[in-house]
């Protein structure tokens, strides 16, 4: 099983709050699964991974959920939402995505 594959098994476990032998037959076998799991936690690659994570600014944007956006779109009068979904990702009106430099 490929790392990607992996990660979204777990993510499916902590977002379902499932039971490992719950786990989906398309993420592999829920043994092998847990087995991996428990092998990474105890090598620490999950905390490793976790911090990386939090200590890079640039991971800032998955806070923002639909909450946040309709609070900040309402606040400022905004005619468009600050923030939109399209096929190729998330997106910012012109005034507020960064100046390349």
């Amino acid at each position: 099983m490929d790392n990607r594959l992996f990660v979204d098994a777990i993510l499916w476990m902590a977002g379902n709050a499932a039971r490992w032998r719950d786990l989906p037959e398309v993420f592999g076998k829920w043994s092998g699964v847990h087995a991996r799991f428990r092998r990474w936690s105890h090598a620490g690659i999950w905390e490793r991974l976790f911090h990386s994570m939090t200590d890079t600014p640039d991971f800032e944007y998955v806070l923002i959920d639909s909450t946040i956006s309709k609070v900040h779109a309402d606040a400022s009068d905004a005619k468009e939402p600050v923030l939109s979904m399209s096929k190729q990702g998330l997106k910012l009106p012109r005034s507020v995505a960064p100046v390349a430099g």
